[in-house]
């Protein structure tokens, strides 16, 4: 009898097997190291994403009318007591005009003292409606802030309450993201917290835990992932420097909470 080795083919066979595995060996998460996108996040920090935020103040006229003038745009600076925009206040004024002469009326007009005392002081207060109003047709900035964006233009026709200016306060800014409940007891305020923003080279943000929530939600829509969509998270903000402004609102953020010196 003649026993003959292994076929060609079956040691191409053979061949294939062992390559198979080596490559499946090398894609444990082991061997794949910080390159597995299912790593694990070390024992000693807690990750999170989320996205920068700020103060932000809705500016509005408190009177009807049409937009006269509007002096600022998107990524000026507006001090606070700064007139942003103005109303056609032609209306506002024929108003007071009105009102002054109702009062100069009724203080000439002869009568009870009683009851010209009490016309006098419904004029007055008339009077004084229409001043106000009058005010209102000037938009005055109450704080300082970065015009992020103008939601109305001059010639518009302005609701009461109706956004016409939104600013934001650049130079106090926060992290803003979701902790797992399973987290909440690892982490307390002031604590520190390494911040990176998404595209911008990989830059890191010194910042301190100043805000943790006190009730539980589910995962954000925004943020969940299919396995995250039973998980309850706690909001927090992580307070961040930013002098340069170079922070803006709604970045994509990483942040990196360090567990060893608690």
């Amino acid at each position: 009898m003649v026993i003959s080795g292994p076929s060609n083919r079956e040691r191409r066979t053979v061949k294939r097997i062992l390559i198979i595995t080596l490559v499946l060996g090398l894609m444990s998460p082991a061997a794949c190291g910080s390159l597995w996108p299912g790593q694990e996040t070390p024992a000693n920090e807690i990750k999170l994403t989320g996205h920068i935020e700020a103060t932000e103040t809705d500016l509005a006229f408190q009177v009807p009318g049409r937009i006269e003038a509007i002096s600022v745009e998107p990524g000026d600076d507006v001090k606070a007591g700064q007139v942003v925009a103005k109303l056609d206040d032609q209306v506002f004024r024929h108003e007071v005009d009105a009102a002054e002469g109702a009062w100069e009326a009724a203080d000439a007009t002869p009568g009870p003292k009683k009851i010209k005392d009490a016309e006098l002081r419904q004029a007055k207060a008339a009077l004084e409606l229409a001043r106000l109003r009058l005010s209102y047709a000037t938009l005055i900035s109450p704080v300082s802030g970065l015009v992020l964006a103008r939601s109305a233009n001059p010639g518009e026709l302005a609701a009461v309450g109706a956004t016409i200016i939104t600013l934001g306060d650049l130079d106090h800014v926060w992290f803003e993201g979701y902790l797992p409940e399973r987290d909440l007891g690892k982490v307390r305020y002031g604590q520190e917290a390494a911040i990176t923003i998404d595209g911008a080279s990989g830059q890191k943000y010194a910042g301190a835990l100043s805000y943790i929530s006190s009730k539980a939600e589910f995962t954000p829509k925004t943020v969940e992932t299919y396995r995250e969509r039973v998980t309850m998270v706690y909001r927090l903000r992580i307070k961040l420097p930013n002098p340069q402004r170079a922070l803006k609102v709604g970045m994509p953020a990483e942040a990196v909470i360090s567990l060893a010196k608690q």
